[in-house]
């Protein structure tokens, strides 16, 4: 949800960084100002959801999760903030 919002130091904040750039490059302000805005009603929904998520009391029974799972969610995370630090190594792929 982060990476989505485009919160800085994750993949979500470098691509629309670069979108913005590329905008503000051929001077399409009227566009640029309609995606800032576009950006915070969707943080706005992103945190919701958090704290929907993380920070409201609710009863609910405690669910297993298989290794595998974690790994593969832990793998995804961590892909997301070493891109969103590091971006040269996918920006020089493209």
């Amino acid at each position: 949800m982060l990476s989505l919002a485009g919160i800085p130091l994750t993949a979500g904040f470098i691509g629309k960084f670069f979108i913005f750039n590329t905008v503000l490059a051929q001077h399409h302000k009227g566009l640029a100002i309609v995606a800032v805005i576009n950006a915070i009603i969707s943080i706005f929904y992103y945190f919701r959801v958090i704290i929907a998520m993380y920070f409201r009391t609710a009863e609910r029974a405690q669910v297993t999760v298989p290794n595998y799972y974690l790994f593969v969610l832990g793998f995804a995370a961590l892909a997301t903030v070493l891109i969103g630090v590091y971006p040269e190594f996918i920006s020089s792929l493209i």
